[in-house]
């Protein structure tokens, strides 16, 4: 019996996945610890996305669609779910991730013991691992850890030296929504790597739970919007300074250290600007 139980929102931004959407809302309403919320926006599919997103809406209550026409892209999206959720905790998912059947359990496990951490973490499964691989991805900074954990600001922030900077468990990662600032956490300027800055700069301010349990599977597809941010040298190079630049505005609250940001810049450039 779990004693203190959370209100999970998931957050999703789909845009022609409708090959992957049955699977993924699936796996999120047959959850072991039902989610609170699934805030779904289709950014303008022209494929099957929306009846099917119709259908599941008709047939679970907490699922709330919004369909946008035109495109907007997926972080605008996210920014406007995140001031629309509710719940304690908030997943921002991808509609081709797949959730396991206890990763909600999990997560509301771990915020029933620390309930002002910044971010709670599973281990998570690769499909398509070339890909992640062929970024220099090393291992998440849990990966080798044999329990379940909590860091305080000042471990997570030795831990991350002590780790590849640029590898972070951010899709089976959840976020303490009233850190998130009614979605001003997320930065366009960052690109796809806003949700990384997000999950550092909240786990240094606040602490992170991580948990050595492979709940999460991320399908890193190539072409996808990931694959593309990463392989575009030109938008790699403007994702670099805008990064580094909030990273130097963030010395003054003493959430980054000078150290770190000398080790993910020289990483960055190491294996996306060369």
């Amino acid at each position: 019996m779990i004693k203190r139980q959370s209100k999970i929102s998931c957050l999703l931004s789909t845009y022609n996945d409708a090959s992957y959407l049955e699977s993924t809302i699936n796996s999120l309403v047959t959850q072991r610890y039902k989610p609170y919320e699934i805030l779904v926006i289709d950014d303008g599919s022209n494929d099957e996305s929306w009846e099917l997103l119709t259908a599941f809406s008709k047939a679970y209550k907490c699922i709330k669609i919004i369909r946008n026409p035109k495109n907007l892209g997926y972080i605008a999206n996210i920014i406007r779910l995140t001031n629309m959720a509710t719940g304690d905790v908030v997943h921002r998912g991808a509609a081709d991730d797949y959730m396991h059947y206890e990763y909600l359990y999990e997560i509301n496990n771990m915020w029933a013991k620390s309930p002002t951490a910044g971010v709670y973490s599973t281990n998570f499964f690769l499909e398509a691992e070339e890909v992640y691989e062929s970024y220099g991805f090393q291992k998440t900074p849990h990966e080798n850890t044999k329990k379940s954990r909590y860091l305080s600001s000042g471990n997570f922030a030795n831990h991350l030296l002590k780790n590849d900077p640029l590898s972070t468990p951010c899709p089976a990662t959840c976020f303490n929504r009233k850190y998130l600032k009614n979605g001003k956490i997320w930065d366009r300027k960052l690109g796809i790597w806003e949700v990384s800055f997000a999950y550092v700069f909240l786990g240094l301010k606040y602490g992170a739970f991580f948990s050595n349990k492979y709940l999460y599977t991320w399908n890193l597809r190539k072409n996808s919007w990931t694959d593309q941010e990463h392989g575009n040298r030109l938008k790699a190079s403007v994702i670099f300074k805008n990064y580094r630049k909030k990273l130097i505005s963030c010395l003054k609250d003493e959430a980054f250290k000078q150290e770190y940001i000398e080790l993910w810049s020289k990483n960055f450039k190491d294996r996306f600007l060369k």
